[in-house]
């Protein structure tokens, strides 16, 4: 058995990860690094239904991990900045 080499954020159990290893060969996804260490990152970060299940995990390196996270925040902040500068139209019950 191959020793691991992960980091956990405390979010999954050290099964989870383990099984989220073994499913992905020991490798991130993303780049295909197979030194480590990894962490086990939900592809969908939207607290749904289906946000712990194991078809919503992946294996990534932490330098890939950083990048996706540092990406989501991006994209976060420009929807936020986006939506301020919508036009604010009158409720239409309130029109007239």
């Amino acid at each position: 058995m191959r020793p691991l080499a992960w980091t956990n954020r405390g979010h999954n159990s050290a099964a989870d990860i383990r099984r989220i290893l073994d499913r992905d060969g020991h490798r991130c996804t993303a780049c295909g690094d197979s030194d480590g260490p990894f962490e086990v990152d939900h592809i969908d970060n939207t607290r749904g239904p289906h946000y712990n299940t194991d078809a919503n995990k992946q294996t990534l390196c932490v330098t890939c991990h950083e990048k996706k996270t540092r990406a989501e925040a991006r994209r976060g902040h420009q929807r936020y900045y986006a939506r301020r500068r919508l036009p604010q139209k009158p409720h239409p019950g309130l029109i007239g």
